[in-house]
């Protein structure tokens, strides 16, 4: 990661809702999303500077020139630090989520584990309805392969160089989930409401892991080097500490081929409708940024998920918008440019990019 990395050590459960509505007496579960989304991580880190930096949250006043320029103002969406993440951490270690192309099998006493990899096949069959020069995705037997739903840095990297991963990690090892059950109040009178009872899940950490991000171009007002803030719901507290940053896994490239996996999620599309594909994309499937240009051959993405939350500053729901979910992969053919060098380890998202959203990691791939 470049910049300083932030990490997060949780004081107590965390809580995260998802998008669903929730309230006692009508939906009677609250459901979470964790890894939280970058916009929540964000939020928090940016409160917890504004407040260092001198804001007044009532009057969306009291920073200074360049504290603004940083951070931004209270209900302001612009702002110049950028943020990479989050992501999962074990030992202080970035744990990044198991790309879409691999599928781990069942665990079997006697066989061990087994899976699968999928890749876009060189010659489609049939006719099978994707959109017109999209390859289908074919489905090769990786006996081995991991059960899990996190790679370290290790690990991704040999996934990045077309490698199946050999050790994966469970999410049952890095936290528990817990559900809490409470009910409502009648504020004026203290007494619990007839019918109103709820239950919520929480996120309890296990010993040494925690959340990590990196914080980059914050030098004009920096965030101080520990504290603690507020992160996600039910005013949930967090320890936070710098550190120097851990580089990424190494990106790399087959021939031209290569391959997003986004390890955040994405925000694509425009400002009319959300989208699986990139703004830069054309009719023909031609990928352009800045610096490359490249045609998209295939993708695995997993069911999109709702991107929204709450403005505190504002005291409403923000705008809420499909995400293609962190583990997604793209498989792309260079036409020009240096692929690796242009989006390794960069937001390739068409919103909020320095919030931390759809931060892809390059790798290589080749047809099956």
């Amino acid at each position: 990661m470049t910049g300083r990395a932030i990490h997060l050590d949780p004081v107590d459960v965390l809580f995260f809702r998802d998008a669903r509505p929730f309230g006692a007496g009508s939906e009677s579960h609250a459901s979470i999303v964790f890894p939280p989304l970058p916009s929540v991580t964000a939020g928090a880190l940016r409160t917890a500077a504004m407040v260092r930096h001198g804001a007044d949250f009532a009057r969306r006043d009291g920073l200074t020139a360049k504290a603004a320029e940083v951070w931004g103002r209270p209900g302001q969406a612009e702002f110049k630090a950028r943020i990479c993440g989050p992501f999962l951490s074990r030992n202080g270690s970035a744990l990044f989520p198991m790309p879409a192309d691999l599928e781990g099998g069942k665990e079997s006493e006697s066989a061990g584990p087994a899976g699968w990899r999928w890749a876009p096949a060189r010659k489609a069959r049939f006719e099978c309805g994707l959109p017109s020069g999209l390859r289908p995705l074919a489905r090769v037997s990786c006996a081995g392969l991991p059960v899990g739903q996190y790679l370290d840095r290790q690990e991704m990297a040999r996934y990045l160089l077309n490698r199946e991963p050999e050790i994966a990690l469970k999410g049952e090892s890095l936290y528990d989930v817990e559900i809490r059950s409470g009910i409502a109040l009648d504020r004026s009178r203290r007494t619990a409401l007839q019918g109103h009872l709820y239950g919520m899940s929480v996120v309890r950490m296990r010993p040494h892991c925690g959340l990590v991000l990196s914080v980059d171009g914050d030098e004009d007002a920096p965030l101080p080097e520990s504290g603690v803030l507020r992160l996600g719901g039910e005013a949930r507290m967090a320890r936070y500490t710098a550190a120097p940053g851990a580089p990424w896994p190494q990106g790399a490239m087959q021939g031209d081929r290569f391959k997003w996996v986004v390890v955040t999620p994405a925000l694509f599309g425009d400002n009319a409708r959300s989208s699986w594909l990139p703004a830069g994309t054309d009719g023909d499937l031609i990928y352009r940024s800045d610096t490359v240009q490249a045609r998209l051959v295939a993708a695995r993405i997993p069911r999109m998920i709702p991107a929204g939350g709450f403005d505190v500053a504002d005291n409403r729901h923000k705008e809420l918008r499909l995400a293609v979910p962190a583990g997604a992969v793209f498989f792309f053919e260079r036409i020009a440019g240096d692929p690796v060098k242009a989006f390794h380890g960069r937001s390739v998202s068409d919103f909020a990019a320095n919030q931390g959203f759809g931060i892809a990691l390059v790798g290589g791939w080749d047809y099956v």
